[in-house]
This record gives C-alpha cells, structure tokens and sequence, in this order.
C-alpha cells in the first residue's frame, strides 16, 4: 500500500512539479500586440505527367481491407471470433455438468456443499 501511495504521489510531483512562470515587464509589453504574420504565395506550375495525384483507378474494396494498417485490427477481430468459439465449445462440454450440479444444488440434495 505504500508503495502505491508513493507512486501516486511521485506521479503527481512529476505532473504538477513545475513552478508556474510569470509574465515579465517585456511579456507584458508584447501581450497586447497581435503576432506577426508572414504570407508568401507561390504559383507554381506542377510537371507534365505529374498534375494528378490521384491514381485514374481506384483500389478495390479487398486492397483497402487487407492494407498494412488494417491489419492489426482484423487480427483483433479474428483473436476475438476464436475466443467467442472456445467459449462456446466449453459451455457446450461443461454445461451438462454444471446443469446437474446446479439441480442437485438447488433441490436441496446439497446442502452443504457448492456445486463445482
């Protein structure tokens, strides 16, 4: 339990720990002024052949879904149907004797005893 006191409080120390600055005579001078803003334009003509960005074809459906950054998620999604499956198939097997257990339990035929 200390430890965990003393994590939060050295976290806090950390987060909090700075001592907040104040404002200067010369940040105070500044303050009132708006910042200065530099625009610069340039027209500039794109190469021949390359004034399209965009590829005449758009990808399929299928590149998109199995592209590199998809693919952590359809792992997940895919770890998360196989454990959806092994939970049905051990209710599927224990779920008999639970059953039992639980009438016998229930029925008074133990009393004492917690259904396993």
């Amino acid at each position: 339990m200390r430890i965990a006191l003393s994590a939060v409080v050295f976290a806090a120390l950390i987060v909090n720990g700075g001592k907040p600055q104040t404002k200067t005579n010369a940040d105070a001078e500044h303050s009132n002024q708006p910042p200065q803003q530099t625009v610069s334009v340039v027209n500039q003509e794109a190469p021949e052949g390359k004034g399209n960005d965009q590829a005449d074809k758009p990808k399929s459906y299928f590149s998109r879904l199995f592209s590199p950054e998809n693919i952590p998620n359809i792992s997940l999604a895919v770890i998360g149907i196989l454990t959806l499956v092994a939970i049905w198939y051990q209710g599927k097997i224990d779920g008999p004797r639970h059953k039992r257990n639980a009438v016998r339990y229930w029925s008074g035929q133990e009393k004492y005893r917690l259904a396993v």
